[in-house]
């Protein structure tokens, strides 16, 4: 399991770095005007489906930080012990997720955001994902889409 949980780790690491670059990109286009039409401005929205077992999403996943002390949003319990070069307890890759998708919604990188999980346990049933953060939801991420061009669009 914690050879998974590992792989997760690694692809997280590279989506969250990757969905920053493609939000930058984007936006520095929209502010160069390389689109034909400037208003309104574009709704960008970030989708992300992750594989995780039931118990997964509040495994705590220990920091290792040799270097460069870790940002305290994603340490649990005692905050002073990230100026130590020290394995110490982390968030769950789901709340490590969360923390990032919040923080791309507060800065306007995203104007959406939504992140659902599933895993082969659950690929039979009718609703084969889990919602993990109400405002990170499907139907959250929908409804600020729909407002949006419900606003600009009235017809």
């Amino acid at each position: 399991m914690d050879a998974l949980l590992d792989s997760i780790g690694n692809n997280q690491n590279n989506r969250i770095e990757e969905s920053i670059g493609n939000a930058e990109d984007f936006w520095a286009s929209y502010e160069n005007h390389n689109f034909s039409r400037l208003i309104p401005r574009p709704w960008l929205g970030y989708l992300f489906v992750g594989y995780y077992a039931e118990g997964d999403e509040t495994k705590p996943v220990r920091i290792k930080q040799p270097l460069i002390p870790s940002d305290p949003a994603f340490i649990v319990g005692d905050k002073t012990a990230r100026l130590q070069k020290v394995q110490i307890a982390g968030h769950s890759y789901a709340e490590r997720y969360r923390i990032f998708l919040e923080r791309m919604l507060a800065k306007k990188r995203y104007d959406g955001a939504c992140f659902l999980v599933s895993h082969e346990d659950i690929r039979a049933k009718d609703a084969n994902y889990r919602v993990l953060f109400p405002s990170l939801s499907g139907a959250m991420f929908v409804d600020g889409l729909v407002r949006h061009v419900r606003a600009y669009y009235p017809d």
